[in-house]
């Protein structure tokens, strides 16, 4: 549509609009001499990086012997699934590709629902409840905290909970933790593996927080010894596969998880000032009378349009593919309707990226204005983050 010269705003691909800090990308440019094949399970040094790095900040007993290292986390979780057992439990909503990975492992899918007023974080009981009826040795439950497609967090009270069913029900975790570093009021969100190590994998990279999903570079982690055999099949199905990531990437991303004081405080200013522009769209969308949110970390927003139902149905809009469909060819607005994670069709729900910006502008007018996001959003809005508004305004409009 932009190449066609329309004015559109894209909420729908969750990419970071902030750069990759110089001091990575010249690492990058600096290793490109470094053409050998590498272990399978990762360079060691970036694999004793990334140990001591969650170590310090997330509080887990990482050991590089229990991380490997892939062409992106999703790659990773593919590869989790094929060498684990079990029907596989999913939150509704979940981010798209668990459901569809599972399928290409030919693994039954069990969604948990969650409600709207709960933030759709799902609880213990929900979950407990699902798995009284799936009679298996071993489950996998995936969870994603910050989540996709909602943005919200699990609190610390909330993985206690969850823990306890998942070590009474013998389910093994893969805790999706790509947008951890993107948590709105901490540098590192909470993670299952506090409270349940034998039962969690950890996954996460570089594409979100670092701003570099193109670079595609993820590990994955497990929190406890008992999960090395894990790891033994896994780096099977590595040689077998994609071999090693990109040597030079990998030298490149010890930097990222040197604990750099320059890099940490860029993903902060970047966390920072996404959250400035999550919370004033999500204000932006109550005004509108949609019932949305604020969001708690990563990229996204989930509005619901329940309460525009019987309006919408008068105007033939039966489910969120509908809204979806007519959001974008009568207004402009790319998103993505709620039955693609998970939920019901009717659901009128829709998944919003507000990452329609320019990010290292914004970063600029912030450090300009003395470093405070409210200074330049939601008071200049409409110069830093002009889409977000524009998208906001046609739902208003559309919504009168």
């Amino acid at each position: 549509m932009r190449d066609e010269g329309r004015d559109m705003t894209h909420f729908g691909f969750g990419e970071s609009p902030f750069s990759v800090h110089p001091k990575l990308c010249d690492a990058f440019a600096g290793s490109v001499r470094h053409k050998s094949y590498l272990p399978g399970l990762g360079l060691p040094q970036l694999r004793e990086n990334i140990a001591a790095y969650y170590q310090k900040h997330a509080d887990y007993d990482f050991s590089a012997a229990r991380i490997a290292v892939g062409p992106g986390s999703k790659e990773l979780i593919y590869h989790l699934l094929y060498v684990l057992e079990g029907p596989v439990i999913l939150p509704a909503p979940s981010w798209v590709s668990y459901a569809p990975q599972a399928i290409l492992h030919g693994r039954a899918i069990h969604f948990v629902r969650t409600k709207r007023q709960d933030g759709y974080r799902m609880s213990a009981a929900a979950l407990a409840a699902a798995l009284a009826g799936i009679h298996a040795p071993q489950k996998i439950l995936i969870i994603n905290s910050p989540g996709n497609p909602t943005g919200q967090v699990y609190n610390r009270e909330e993985l206690k909970a969850l823990a306890a069913v998942c070590c009474k029900h013998n389910v093994i975790v893969i805790s999706d933790e790509i947008y951890a570093q993107t948590d709105f009021t901490a540098p590192m969100s909470p993670g299952l593996a506090a409270y349940c190590p034998q039962q969690v994998l950890i996954t996460a990279g570089l594409s979100k927080a670092y701003g570099a999903g193109g670079w595609r570079l993820g590990f994955a982690a497990a929190a406890h010894d008992s999960l090395l055999p894990v790891f033994n099949a896994l780096a099977v199905v590595i040689s077998e596969t994609f071999s090693c990531v990109c040597a030079p990437l990998q030298y490149a991303a010890c930097l990222a998880y040197s604990d750099d004081e320059e890099i940490k405080s860029h993903i902060r200013a970047c966390a920072t000032a996404h959250a400035a522009v999550v919370f004033h769209t999500a204000r932006r969308l109550r005004e509108c009378g949609l019932y949305c949110a604020d969001g708690q970390g990563g990229f996204y927003l989930f509005p619901n349009f329940d309460d525009f139902g019987e309006k919408l149905r008068a105007r033939g809009i039966m489910t969120a593919a509908d809204l979806a469909s007519v959001l974008l060819d009568e207004c402009a607005i790319a998103a993505l309707p709620a039955d693609d994670f998970g939920l019901p069709t009717q659901e009128l729900a829709l998944r919003f990226a507000p990452m329609d910006y320019d990010g290292d502008g914004l970063l600029h007018a912030i450090a300009k204005s003395g470093g405070d996001p409210a200074a330049v959003i939601p008071a200049h809005a409409a110069t830093f983050i002009p889409r977000v508004v524009a998208g906001c305004e046609t739902i208003k409009t559309m919504a009168r």
